[in-house]
């Protein structure tokens, strides 16, 4: 009785945690969150910067909470080193519906190194238009389509760094040590135990 008293409420609290999470819509919230950081959607395909665009006012109308709308177009700003205009910028800060905090919050971004409106290239005309989805980080960011957890495709950059070094095969040009190297034979020894 007890083990099944125990069951029962476990499924309960799950229920309510799902429950939660549907009505919140965090499965399309995480979906336009992953195609934003990959660049490519859970089809492998790299969709235009327009038509993720829309999808976040899409979502910006449908979500209530003015944390997640926040959080969403951080994402954007950030996932693409800044928005193509000054207009698109307006337009989803418009539609974000934020508050003077919130919008501070937006603004600090720049203070960080990220950039609200991308820069025009010097003498040249860029057709940001019809640009693809700029995957964040390094080449690579993007996981192995055969997972099974298509929520979670994002691979941080430093998932990489880390692993190459532990095979030993991180560039001491671009990382250098503040420490005597250790002994390769000796890494690879410890590493094998």
């Amino acid at each position: 009785r007890e083990i099944m008293s125990k069951l029962s409420q476990h499924m309960q609290i799950a229920h309510q945690c799902m429950d939660k999470f549907n009505k919140m819509g965090l499965l399309d919230l995480s979906d336009i969150e992953q195609t934003l950081a990959t660049g490519k959607t859970d089809e492998e395909r790299s969709p235009k910067l327009k038509e993720m665009l829309g999808q976040v006012v899409e979502d910006f109308r449908k979500q209530p909470d003015s944390m997640m709308r926040l959080r969403l177009l951080a994402i954007v700003i950030v996932s693409q080193r800044g928005l193509g205009s000054e207009s698109d910028l307006q337009k989803l800060i418009h539609e974000a519906n934020l508050s003077k905090k919130e919008l501070a919050t937006i603004q600090n971004l720049e203070k960080m190194g990220c950039p609200l409106v991308m820069e025009a290239p010097a003498g040249k005309m860029s057709k940001i238009r019809d640009r693809r989805i700029a995957p964040y980080g390094r080449e690579g960011s993007y996981s192995s389509p055969t997972s099974e957890y298509s929520s979670s495709r994002y691979v941080c950059v430093l998932k990489s760094i880390m692993e190459d070094a532990i095979s030993g095969n991180l560039a001491i040009d671009e990382y250098p040590s503040v420490m005597p190297m250790p002994d390769a034979e000796l890494m690879m020894g410890s590493a094998s135990k």
